[in-house]
């Protein structure tokens, strides 16, 4: 099959076939020979073979699709598909990082917190609030409680508070009220910080979930921006050839 491709365009495939570059001799050999992408990757694979390397038939269809990409995309549209990929990953990054760096900090007070000492405390102010979402087709209601509390270490009083905490009425879970006694814990080397009801378990489901988020946004930009420098180069080769052509 070698030797049905003129030397001078075999040189430059070979070339570009020992770079690992196979995207590039399917597009010289299309562009050299005009024809159509199908006849020019059976022309590739067969001098893969015969340099005594077997084609990775499973990457035809992405090689194919990325010169395509290179003959019909124009570099304004491409960089509209480029900076949609990048929006896309900034918004996963800047989502996902915004919780964890919340989440962490909390999750880091919580840890804390299981070396903590506990005290008495009574609720001072409540304020209950809720949600309704349409999950399934089916609605659903979750109830919260903003609480203000006071306790007190070593005579001295101290206040806190917790926000949106939970509860079940349909389980039994009665909301607090203000008056009620809970039990709070509190750092006894600094008291006047406390924590009621930690939630370690959620907020580590919750922390990976995000990290994920936070993950699949790195791997959108890393290959966004591979795509776009391999299209920047394909389409670079691609306009010199046509330039050798023409003149």
């Amino acid at each position: 099959m070698v030797d049905e491709v003129p030397p001078d365009l075999a040189d430059k495939m070979i070339d570009a076939l020992a770079s690992s570059d196979m995207a590039h001799a399917l597009l010289l050999y299309h562009r050299v020979r005009g024809s159509d992408l199908e006849t020019a990757w059976k022309v590739v694979a067969q001098m893969l073979r015969d340099l005594g390397e077997e084609p990775n038939a499973s990457a035809r269809h992405a090689i194919i699709r990325e010169v395509k990409e290179v003959l019909t995309m124009d570099r304004r549209t491409r960089f509209k598909r480029f900076m949609g990929a990048l929006a896309l990953a900034l918004l996963c990054c800047g989502f996902s990082g915004y919780v964890l760096l919340d989440k962490s900090a909390r999750l880091k007070t919580s840890l804390q917190s299981l070396f903590w000492s506990s005290a008495q405390a009574t609720v001072l102010e409540v304020r209950t609030h809720s949600t309704r979402k349409y999950e399934q087709q089916r609605q659903v209601d979750r109830h919260y409680q903003d609480l203000q509390y006071q306790y007190a270490v070593e005579g001295n009083l101290y206040t806190g508070y917790r926000g949106n905490l939970q509860y079940y009425p349909g389980l039994g879970d009665e909301p607090l009220k203000k008056g009620d006694p809970i039990t709070v814990l509190y750092n006894p080397k600094t008291p006047g910080q406390s924590l009621y009801k930690r939630s370690i378990y959620r907020l580590v489901v919750t922390s990976l979930f995000n990290l994920g988020i936070l993950g699949f946004g790195l791997l959108v930009a890393v290959f966004a921006f591979h795509r776009e420098r391999r299209w920047r180069h394909l389409k670079r080769l691609d306009e010199q050839m046509g330039e050798t052509t023409q003149s």
